[in-house]
């Protein structure tokens, strides 16, 4: 397998918006671009994003800690469904 020059990495990654385009890019696998990021501490694509998404909101919750189980009040005040029972989804919940 040939080398990929750093430089190429770190255009890919900065030109592109998503690892998967920056690797399809390069004709290699999506892993090996992560890891020729790592090695050669060049941010991702992905990185990037996930950096941007938390200075614009630094509020926001975190993995772990969302109300997965709960429903909201809009969800528990739904009125029936006029649909028979085998196309409601309400009824097979």
């Amino acid at each position: 397998m040939q080398k990929i020059p750093r430089d190429w990495i770190e255009r890919a990654a900065r030109v592109y918006n998503s690892n998967a385009d920056a690797s399809r890019a390069l004709g290699i696998a999506g892993g090996t671009f992560g890891r020729l990021c790592r090695q050669y501490k060049i941010e991702t694509p992905f990185a990037r994003q996930r950096q941007r998404r938390r200075r614009r909101d630094p509020a926001s919750p975190r993995a772990g800690q969302t109300d997965v189980g709960r429903r909201s009040d809009a969800t528990s005040d739904r009125r029936p469904s006029l649909l028979p029972a085998s196309l409601n989804r309400m009824a097979r919940v």
